[in-house]
């Protein structure tokens, strides 16, 4: 495998564990006992963020029914060895499934967000929610190094693969360096209890949906 191919092999191992880092530290306010679950503390909202360093561009995420439904839609660009790769990408989670997509393609990626089931199976209650998170983080290889302020906010900060600084179950920041490259994800702005377009979480009706599985329920479960 060249540099090329273990950058762009990397980069992606990053989104994906950062997204799955996401889903599952704003579990820190689900709710159970046949309840609909709440990913976080305010009903509705929108965090707007910048990314910067090797790749460069802008992400979204807006959810309502505190964090029921999910919409994180990302435009960014990336130089490698000179050339530009673009990566415009949709994000959507109602419920307990999962579904992504990419510009000009006609096919949506369908996973099943295991949160709920971990939860319940595990009898997990509000007592435990730290418990639950710590597991997770150390699961995913994060270790706890420190406290940090992002937008006046004190997070916690871990590291991992990459760096995440984390504020009331929000991803406020995350850092990523190889090889030679860097790449920070950090908000700018907070909206919360803001009237949203229900329309925005919804999959475009040209699209196809297939449907896949994902893995880390059997390994939190143990």
């Amino acid at each position: 495998m060249n540099s090329k191919d273990k950058i762009v092999t990397l980069s992606s191992v990053k989104r994906n564990r950062t997204f799955v880092l996401l889903a599952i530290l704003c579990a820190s306010f689900l709710c159970c006992h046949g309840q609909q679950f709440q990913k976080y503390p305010f009903q509705s909202g929108k965090i707007q963020y910048i990314i910067e360093g090797s790749t460069q561009g802008i992400k979204t995420i807006c959810w309502d029914d505190f964090g029921y439904k999910e919409l994180i839609v990302e435009e960014s660009e990336t130089l490698l060895f000179g050339n530009l790769e673009k990566c415009n990408k949709t994000i959507l989670t109602i419920g307990d499934s999962i579904f992504e997509w990419k510009e000009n393609e006609n096919s949506v990626l369908q996973t099943n967000n295991p949160l709920v089931d971990i939860w319940v199976e595990n009898g997990y209650s509000s007592d435990s929610i730290n418990i639950f998170c710590y597991k997770v983080l150390a699961l995913l290889g994060y270790e706890h190094i420190g406290n940090e302020k992002v937008m006046g906010k004190s997070c916690d900060v871990y590291k991992g693969l990459d760096s995440v600084w984390v504020w009331k179950g929000f991803l406020l920041k995350s850092s990523l360096s190889l090889l030679e490259t860097k790449t920070t994800c950090t908000a700018v702005r907070i909206e919360t209890n803001i009237e949203l377009n229900n329309d925005i979480f919804s999959i475009p009706q040209e699209y196809s949906i297939k449907q896949t599985g994902m893995v880390i329920k059997d390994q939190i479960s143990n």
